[in-house]
């Protein structure tokens, strides 16, 4: 708990009356201390107290026609001093799993500055969930669901990134190690899950994986979500069951990773296979990420329905049209376009 957010920072009352909390909020909230609110909810003491003090705070982190563009412009000033002040020194913005490019804080900032300006006409934004905000955005189409579906996919990772970062240093931490056995073993208490939930994954020669949960009389059911949705039901079944540890090589024949390679080689190899993909159309690398995830799910003629729709879309593009051309004319690929969403619902195509 940190007691220097109160009102009034460190010179303010450590307890404060319910009317003297609306007094602060209503004529001194600073924006910073708006989108703090966001995330307040009641954890113990009285409930009907607590009640009252949420109610008391709607009217000013939900406010009647969202918060003015200059709350909006200092926001995202402040923003701006997190990311250039805030980064511990000597940590790599690359894999500091809050504060670096991509990390919690990218994500939940977003999504707190969408609920201070729309919450106030879509009620399933007043909640303090990042995932279900996430959801409530998607469902109201303030931003592409493609967006919503990386937003989501990053805040998972670096979530459980993160927590794996706590069990192995066995304290709070953000900052993924180098190379070597310390990462090793954030991966190993990640576990399966990650791998899983990953689109590509390529492992070291002598990992292992498991799904262990059970050898302590603990079924491993939310890491069975993802690798189920990975791997044959069987070769699934076998590691829940059974807690047993399967190499990496096994692990690839099972389709958990896509390739293995020397722990020399492991970090060239990612970024190798990473280089390649930038490499080609972001548009309709983002396409088809969308609609494989989508159409997995779907009966067959559903799931042609919307390989036939997104294909169109596609064909349609700037980059494939080019790309087609120089083909077909045996020329070097062009430059590809930056990344749109085909399905952009404001997008008039």
């Amino acid at each position: 708990m940190d007691t220097n957010l109160r009102p009034e920072g460190r010179s303010g009352s450590l307890v404060r009356t319910l009317s003297s909390y609306q007094t602060y909020y209503a004529q001194w909230a600073q924006p910073w201390e708006v989108q703090a609110l966001l995330r307040a909810h009641r954890v113990a003491g009285d409930l009907e107290l607590g009640e009252k003090f949420l109610l008391m705070i709607d009217k000013t982190r939900y406010p009647p026609g969202g918060v003015s563009a200059e709350t909006v412009q200092e926001i995202r000033r402040i923003k701006a001093r997190v990311d250039a002040e805030r980064l511990p020194r000597g940590a790599d913005p690359n894999t500091h799993t809050k504060l670096g490019r991509g990390g919690l804080a990218d994500i939940e900032w977003t999504v707190q500055l969408l609920q201070l300006r729309y919450a106030h006409k879509i009620p399933a934004l007043h909640n303090t969930s990042t995932l279900d905000s996430l959801a409530a955005i998607g469902a109201a189409e303030l931003i592409a669901e493609g967006d919503i579906e990386l937003l989501r996919d990053a805040w998972l990772t670096a979530t459980k990134a993160r927590n794996a970062l706590v069990l192995v240093r066995g304290k709070p931490t953000d900052q993924l190690p180098g190379p070597g056995r310390l990462l090793n073993a954030v991966a190993t208490a990640a576990g399966c899950q990650m791998v899983a939930q990953c689109d590509l994954a390529v492992a070291a020669e002598g990992v292992r994986f498991a799904t262990s949960g059970i050898n302590l009389g603990l079924f491993c059911s939310t890491p069975m979500v993802a690798v189920t949705r990975n791997l044959p039901r069987k070769q699934a079944l076998e590691l829940l069951y059974t807690g047993e540890f399967i190499s990496a090589e096994t692990a690839r024949q099972y389709g958990l990773v896509n390739r293995v390679v020397t722990a020399e080689a492991l970090d060239a190899a990612v970024h190798d296979l990473a280089e390649t993909i930038a490499g080609k159309s972001p548009t309709a690398v983002q396409a088809g990420k969308s609609l494989f995830y989508k159409q997995i799910e779907e009966g067959l003629d559903a799931a042609y329905d919307l390989a036939t729709e997104t294909i169109v879309r596609n064909m349609l593009h700037d980059d494939a049209q080019h790309g087609v051309g120089a083909f077909l004319e045996k020329e070097p690929m062009p430059d590809w376009l930056p990344g749109e969403d085909l399905f952009d619902p404001k997008d008039p195509k």
